[in-house]
């Protein structure tokens, strides 16, 4: 606990404060939660990429195809891909664990969906890895817009991107907010 020096300023109380907790934040082993955390905020990050590129369509295909070049020298990358492969394998595998720890499956709502929709991503995403990197890895076959679009078009395959897309932004969301509710700062950010 840390009390008051005579004559001491607020701003190196602060500054104690600051310090202590860096020290204990760096100190401490890091838990599985918080792996668990970590790889999917880099998850997160690689959906929130994926669908601001997106977005980029809506502008026009050419600006999402540049945004796609972007993208593809990041994340098919050798660090791209090993931290994206690595976080995908590190957070389902803790989330295995995290699930065969509890000691009961009763849970709220929303933790259930967040499970459920975490649990379909894998099954949901051969596909569009398959239709993709495996694509583009094995044969050559560079992922464009223009052919993503009209694939779209000629097979009435909007179903499949909501199915995927939805799921994926609903779990990363939802795991974000069960991650962050108890903090203070979190609270009172919220609206």
């Amino acid at each position: 606990m840390h009390t008051l020096r005579r004559g001491a300023s607020l701003s190196a109380i602060r500054h104690d404060r600051v310090q202590a907790f860096l020290t204990v934040a760096l100190v401490r082993r890091p838990t599985l939660r918080d792996i668990r955390l970590a790889s999917g905020l880099m998850l997160f990050a690689y959906v929130t990429s994926h669908l601001v590129n997106h977005a980029l369509g809506l502008i026009s295909i050419d600006v999402a195809e540049r945004g796609l070049a972007l993208g593809v020298r990041v994340w098919q990358s050798v660090p791209g891909t090993v931290l994206l492969y690595g976080a995908a394998a590190t957070h389902l595998t803790l989330a295995f664990v995290a699930i065969y720890r509890r000691r009961t499956l009763r849970m709220p709502p929303a933790d259930l969906l967040r499970i459920v929709l975490g649990l379909g991503i894998p099954l949901l995403l051969i596909g569009h890895a398959v239709g993709t990197r495996l694509a583009y890895e094995l044969y050559g076959y560079a992922p464009e817009y223009h052919r993503v679009v009209w694939a779209l078009r000629t097979s009435n395959g909007e179903g499949r991107q909501l199915a995927l897309l939805v799921p994926g932004w609903l779990h990363g969301c939802l795991g974000l907010h069960f991650a962050f509710c108890r903090r203070p700062l979190y609270q009172r950010l919220r609206f």
